[in-house]
């Protein structure tokens, strides 16, 4: 309705167009529109499709972008699970390598504790 009362406020313009005989005879069988009336309603069925077909790529395009930021976000994902992996590693290794560290200047101190205990020196003049 809303269409309409807007189609009557436009101005108009008259355009001639070849109609096959069988479809005017079918119109005006009906009686139910004038010519222009079924020129108008068919000139808006056409501008309907053309919507719906734009409205229906447009959901579609949409459903590709969607598929893209999922497959995007879980490439992410699985990255990030990576990282965090080898961040894991990284910090066993890290203590590890700490405790060989503390391990190894023990065994050093030790070493020179032990000889300095156990080291029998002499005085000088027992050189000889």
């Amino acid at each position: 309705m809303a269409d309409e009362k807007q189609i009557n406020e436009d101005k108009k313009k008259k355009c001639s167009a070849l109609i096959p005989q069988s479809l005017l005879t079918a119109i005006e069988d009906k009686r139910r529109w004038t010519q222009t009336e079924a020129i108008i309603k068919g000139l808006e069925c056409l501008i309907r499709e053309d919507q719906e077909k734009i409205t229906e790529k447009t959901g579609e395009d949409e459903q590709k972008i969607r598929e893209e930021y999922e497959r995007i976000i879980e490439e992410k994902d699985k990255h990030i699970r990576t990282l965090k992996s080898e961040i894991t590693q990284a910090t066993k290794d890290k203590e590890y390598l700490q405790e060989t560290h503390k391990n190894y200047m023990i065994q050093v101190q030790t070493q020179i504790n032990t000889r300095l205990i156990s080291d029998d020196k002499k005085p000088w003049w027992k050189i000889w």
